[in-house]
């Protein structure tokens, strides 16, 4: 019978899932550490790192200027690109309101959803 530990994070596949989100002060988003991640920054370009097939991430954008987000992705960091595919109606955030992006990695290729004005 094993123990839980409410202080240990889970790894799949070189990710880490589900444990506790983490805050990012620079352009460079490591999903390593979690698969839940957020900035106080505005939106400008992004470079997300260690996104592994199969993996789904969540990434809040809480900055208060009104900008549009640009990603570049890649499953390690920073080496190996993956295609991306954006909503066609992804366009800059609101003012003073959150936006939260969900990311899902199928092969080589990262899909993005969006739902601003949160």
């Amino acid at each position: 019978i094993g123990t839980l530990n409410p202080g240990a994070k889970l790894v799949v596949n070189g990710a880490a899932i589900n444990s506790s989100s983490v805050s990012n002060v620079t352009s460079t988003v490591d999903f390593s550490t979690s698969n839940l991640q957020y900035t106080t920054a505005s939106c400008g370009v992004f470079n997300l790192h260690n996104l592994k097939d199969g993996g789904s991430y969540t990434f809040a954008v809480q900055g208060a200027a009104s900008a549009t987000c640009a990603f570049n992705a890649f499953s390690d960091s920073g080496g190996t690109a993956l295609t991306i595919h954006m909503p066609t109606d992804h366009t800059a955030t609101n003012v003073n309101k959150h936006t939260l992006y969900n990311f899902i990695v199928l092969g080589v290729h990262l899909y993005v959803a969006w739902s601003p004005g949160l």
